[in-house]
């Protein structure tokens, strides 16, 4: 898996298991990036890392998962056996990304009830 595979991977599992990290803007700001972009991995990975610059707590968090994966030969990247293994195209990041922003809003949800 190349670096940029592994980012976009990485990114998906962090918006799939911490979601909080992530406010309504972030999401918002998030589709907007994905969607200007190409499907390409390098393209999306790049715009992430990008966009990681301005969120230094989500970035924290994607650096803690990536230093848990095991280095191999240069240029690839064992992801953490931990962390499944996600299509890393624009689609499965935008689904990614509305399923946070789901979770986000029942969380708010529930907040508001207590």
């Amino acid at each position: 898996m190349s670096d940029y595979e592994a980012t976009v991977n990485n990114f998906i599992h962090l918006l799939r298991t911490q979601p909080k990290l992530f406010s309504k803007e972030d999401n918002i700001q998030l589709i907007e990036l994905l969607n200007s972009q190409s499907d390409d991995v390098k393209s999306l990975s790049n715009s992430i890392s990008d966009w990681l610059e301005e969120h230094p707590q989500v970035d924290d968090a994607l650096a803690e998962l990536e230093n848990n994966t095991a280095e191999r030969g240069p240029g690839s990247r064992k992801l953490n056996s931990n962390i499944p293994k996600y299509q890393t195209d624009k689609k499965s990041l935008l689904n990614a990304i509305q399923q946070s922003s789901e979770s986000t809003k029942e969380d708010e949800n529930k907040d508001d009830r207590s």
